[in-house]
């Protein structure tokens, strides 16, 4: 649906009716602004829980005739509770930054405000995810490695100290240069992308399921950049949040906004 906002339809399901929900939209890097803000909202103590859902649905809007895109871009989803610690553990740092001037290398011309639906634009295929593949490669590269280098050496991380990487799951070719730049050999680096598509929770949940711990968590794509630095340990509320996915909770009322 173009409206209600899909987290009001999320909460819907799930029966809660304490709950605020919001969307939060920034392509492949919406899971890690929201996890920031969610930190924010955390540490400023008005809140103890907030759940953030990262999701992709790009099928809908892949050309499947145009073989450089259609097995790049998939679909997943997954979610994380976020709260409180007394360990030392948690949201440490963050790099986050926009660049407005990439939409002409990755976007759907048409479709919204500025482009409406018509049998010009269906006949052109101009609803279809569009990409100039060199020059978002290029992008993810350098901004990727750069962000990362930066969360590094702001937090006194060299790659001797670098236990896991988790990247954004798009493309192995830049994931693989991205290793190559940062001098990390790739067994320190978290790969799914033969099972699932970009969600960044769902890295992190084979990151616990190993029973490693991923310092610098790097990822980008399209023309957003992120880069966090989050000390991790298993939750038992993990198994909570299964639970009510699974619909084990539904009807039950929680005390905590949506993301």
């Amino acid at each position: 649906y173009h409206f209600p906002s899909t987290s009001s339809i999320v909460i819907g399901r799930l029966g809660m009716k304490n709950a605020f929900a919001i969307d939060m939209q920034a392509a492949c890097c919406g899971f890690l602004f929201a996890m920031d803000v969610a930190a924010g909202m955390i540490q400023s103590g008005r809140y103890k829980k907030i759940v953030v859902c990262g999701a992709d649905k790009m099928s809908s809007i892949v050309d499947y005739t145009d073989r450089a895109t259609c097995p790049i871009f998939g679909d997943g989803a997954a979610a994380v509770l976020v709260e409180p610690t007394t360990e030392d553990l948690g949201w440490k740092d963050s790099f986050l930054r926009t660049d407005g001037k990439g939409l002409p290398f990755l976007c759907m011309k048409a479709g919204g405000s500025v482009c409406s639906p018509s049998y010009f634009t269906i006949d052109h295929r101009m609803h279809y995810l569009h990409q100039e593949g060199r020059t978002v490669f290029k992008f993810a590269v350098t901004n990727m490695s750069d962000a990362s280098a930066l969360i590094a050496e702001r937090n006194g991380l060299d790659k001797d100290s670098i236990a896991w990487v988790v990247p954004h799951q798009a493309n192995v070719r830049i994931i693989e240069a991205v290793a190559n730049r940062l001098e990390l050999p790739m067994e320190k680096v978290m790969l799914n992308i033969q099972r699932h598509a970009a969600p960044r929770p769902l890295g992190l949940r084979k990151a616990t399921q190993e029973r490693r711990q991923p310092y610098p968590h790097r990822f980008r794509r399209r023309l957003y950049l992120g880069c966090c630095l989050p000390q991790m340990g298993l939750r038992r509320q993990i198994k909570f949040f299964q639970n009510i996915i699974q619909g084990k909770g539904k009807g039950t009322p929680f005390p905590f906004p949506l993301m």
